[in-house]
């Protein structure tokens, strides 16, 4: 990064706006996300939860913007021009979830899907009950009718359906232990809150 280059993230701009809808620079932000790789006129929509998340519950969580996103080479999350959550991560992680996956060495895409529409078939369409441990972004936030119902065909996996921000027990900083995610292992939670038929036997 040479030194005149703006930064892509932003903490702590001034926290002030209406609790529910906290989408411009005059409200300080989405949790003060402001600057990200959309570039420094932009920051994160949300709606924040009225104590932070010191309760959850699957009607008591914060909501967060999301955009389904093209992520070949050619439209990748380098190009990226919203005011969603992964627009912001994407202000370091660039190319991390890219579909094209050369930038980091590999064939096949082997990196989790992040800002694609949750699909309304199969085992996706079973997760339809919010689970603040697998949380989705929404494309509209203004027509969040249900905070409790998740809808496969429009609700978004985003980064923070599987990472912490701020760190977590858990390498990576996912949301749950990895290792106990065992397919056919009958477990649950984590990433079985998608992936409702992994683990049952086959």
């Amino acid at each position: 990064m040479i030194a005149s280059d703006p930064p892509k993230g932003l903490h702590h701009l001034n926290d002030s706006g209406d609790p529910k809808i906290v989408n411009s620079a005059a409200q300080g932000w989405y949790r003060f996300l402001a600057g990200h790789q959309s570039g420094d006129d932009y920051g994160v929509a949300g709606i924040e939860d009225d104590d932070w998340q010191a309760t959850t519950s699957n009607s008591d969580h914060n909501e967060y913007l999301g955009k389904a996103e093209d992520k070949t080479s050619d439209g990748g999350f380098g190009n990226i021009v919203e005011n969603t959550m992964t627009a912001y991560c994407t202000g370091c992680h660039g190319i991390f979830h890219e579909q094209d996956n050369t930038a980091v060495g590999s064939s096949p895409w082997l990196r989790h899907p992040s800002d694609v529409v949750i699909p309304n078939s199969g085992e996706y369409s079973a997760y339809t009950t919010y689970d603040p441990q697998a949380p989705v972004a929404r494309p509209d936030l203004s027509t969040i009718s249900d905070s409790s119902q998740v809808r496969p065909g429009t609700d978004l996996v985003m980064c923070l359906s599987c990472h912490r921000p701020h760190g977590s027990p858990y390498p990576d900083m996912l949301r749950w232990d990895y290792s106990n995610m065992v397919a056919g292992g009958s477990g649950s939670g984590g990433c079985f809150t998608c992936h409702t038929q992994k683990n049952q036997s086959p």
